[in-house]
């Protein structure tokens, strides 16, 4: 299938929002140019098969270089040279050099006026006695080439307009994030809202490690991109894909096979555990759960594709918005009642096309979608008590889709960009893909390619005027990539991981930490050890601080935030320790005799 039906058929199947679409690259009718282009070449005499001789033929190295060394054969005609650059504006330039002599040159002396009007004529300086055969330089002002970069120049200009509106709506939709799931896991809000219980603190407490986890096995998927050695890099949309479901498996449960889950299959099952509430005759634990039927399929692309006409992540921004109005740490009930407003929503919205869906679906697709699922008992959705952490996580989920979107959308592009271009060279032979492209997609890179290529140098092919270079930021960077490192900057932190604030030496969490004058800092356990032990060098500096450090050196801010953020582990810690510290006491009991009841 050739790839302008591939193009459109997956704008199409992809769910790529109304807008986007608007905004791609017009690919088909940039074919079109291009053979007006092909046409207006062949008017100048200039055929494809003629053109690619030109900038094959190695003789026009050889004349060039005859030429500046004045020792030119005048009995022999000289090979022309092709020049094709761009000017300032990146408006395309064709230069052709040629021997008056030559058959090329009598062609253009035979166009008619109206052509040879746009033909702009230098004679080039000859050091021999006959100034006849001094070469020409023609310069031809083309006009469908023109308007293919007009045309390809503007896309991108939509583009970028779209990848900046991208920007702000996502930073928009991670700020309402961290917001809200920063009042969620805070278990020191309580403290600020007099009416909340104590089920309501162990709420955010427990919250607060499930948000945890899940962004743990966030950071461990490596979705958008790795650091790891073995898979560094970003990844392509389709490797994002498999990691975005490999991260979904986790939360979910396990229970889900990545390589045969469809996205929309996995999404009506992922709408079921996030619908799911608990049973009002249990313990509030979240293990008895009120199964709900996946939405239709209609229902799924308005919930969770979102193709409206903000982007596909204003519906997730509007959720948080309203779960904030309600009031995060208010009534449960309110804000339970926002999620079913929102639900009510989608469902009037479809107006009655989902039952029609479910109708002319294959009795297997009817089957899927009309049966119960019981969600996993493992998944970490289940296990959030605060009303409004669910909503939370559905936005995050939206965020991260919305990402993959982009991503598919934004390669897309670049591939239609790279074929069209070629597409250009091949049937033009002007070799301008070469040139063209570094302009676009990196300013740097647009001025190594100035450097290198000298206006003033007779031997290149393609050649580039200074300050040519445009930045063009949905070809030169990634959006996803970008993004992720805001979600790594902004909304990762509000759960602080574990393994931030490990001892280097024991491994376990630095409960009663002790900063050493290096900075470095230590469980106070291991550095009793070390000091017992005579030791007074820093285990990772080397410096000479360990023998000085006393109860000055306790850290009281880090101990507040351990215990806050991490209750459980600093519990643990402390029954660990106090367990050592009362063994050793036996120890030294046992050593000192037997004991003697009088």
């Amino acid at each position: 299938m050739k790839f302008a039906k591939v193009f459109q058929q997956v704008l199409k199947e992809d769910h790529i929002p109304a807008e986007w679409v608007s905004a791609a690259i017009q690919y088909k009718a940039l074919k079109k140019c291009i053979n007006r282009v092909v046409c207006e070449l062949e008017e100048f005499g200039l055929e494809r098969d003629i053109l690619r001789e030109f900038l094959d033929n190695p003789a026009a190295d050889a004349a060039a270089d005859g030429d500046s060394n004045g020792s030119s054969n005048s009995g022999d005609e000289v090979a022309p040279l092709i020049e094709y650059g761009f000017e300032h504006g990146l408006i395309p330039k064709l230069t052709v050099t040629l021997d008056p002599r030559s058959e090329a040159y009598a062609r253009l002396e035979r166009l008619p006026q109206i052509k040879s009007s746009r033909l702009s004529v230098t004679r080039l300086p000859d050091n021999s006695s006959d100034n006849s055969n001094a070469r020409v330089k023609i310069e031809i002002n083309l006009r469908s080439d023109n308007e293919f970069f007009n045309m390809l120049l503007t896309e991108l200009d939509q583009l970028d307009q779209l990848r900046r509106q991208q920007e702000t709506q996502l930073l928009g939709l991670i700020n309402e994030l961290s917001t809200v799931i920063s009042s969620v896991v805070d278990p020191s809000q309580h403290s600020h809202h007099h009416h909340f219980s104590s089920s309501s603190m162990s709420a955010q407490q427990a919250d607060m490690y499930v948000w945890r986890e899940i962004f743990k096995e966030y950071i461990e998927a490596n979705i958008f991109f790795s650091t790891a050695e073995a898979d560094s890099g970003a990844h392509d949309a389709e490797h994002a894909r498999r990691r975005l479901l490999f991260f979904a498996q986790k939360v979910m449960g396990d229970r889900h096979e990545v390589a045969t889950m469809s996205f929309r299959q996995f999404e009506a099952d992922l709408s079921v555990e996030l619908d799911a509430t608990p049973n009002q005759g249990s313990s509030g634990d979240g293990t008895e759960l009120q199964p709900h039927a996946p939405p239709p399929i209609e229902e799924i692309d308005d919930e969770y594709v979102y193709r409206s006409s903000q982007g596909p992540y204003s519906k997730a921004l509007g959720l948080l918005k309203r779960v904030k109005s309600a009031g995060i740490n208010g009534n449960k009930a309110s804000i339970e009642n926002t999620n079913n407003n929102d639900n009510n929503d989608n469902k009037n919205n479809t107006n009655g096309k989902s039952n029609a869906v479910i109708a002319a679906s294959p009795p297997s697709t009817q089957a899927a979608v009309s049966s119960k699922i019981r969600p996993s008992p493992n998944s970490l959705i289940l296990r959030f008590k605060h009303p409004s952490s669910r909503p939370a996580f559905k936005s995050f989920w939206v965020l991260n889709h919305a990402l993959l979107q982009a991503l598919q959308f934004q390669t897309l592009n670049q591939t239609a960009i790279t074929k069209i271009l070629k597409k250009f060279d091949k049937q033009t032979a002007l070799n301008s893909r070469h040139t063209f492209f570094p302009l676009i997609s990196s300013s740097s890179a647009a001025e190594s390619a100035v450097a290198a290529m000298s206006p003033s140098s007779s031997t290149s092919l393609i050649t580039t005027t200074s300050g040519v270079a445009q930045y063009h930021p949905f070809v030169s960077s990634s959006l996803a990539k970008s993004i992720c490192f805001v979600i790594a900057e902004r909304l990762i932190p509000v759960t602080p991981q574990i393994d931030d604030f490990l001892c280097p030496i024991c491994t376990s969490i630095t409960y009663k930490p002790i900063r050493l004058d290096c900075t470095h800092i230590f469980c106070v356990r291991c550095l009793v050890l070390l000091q017992r032990a005579g030791e007074d060098r820093c285990p990772i500096c080397r410096q000479n601080v360990v023998l000085d450090a006393d109860e000055r050196n306790l850290d009281h801010e880090r101990l507040k935030f351990l215990k806050k953020h991490f209750p459980k582990e600093t519990k643990a810690k402390q029954v660990e320790t106090e367990k050592i510290i009362a063994k050793e006491q036996m120890d030294q009991l046992k050593s000192s005799g037997e004991c003697i009841v009088m």
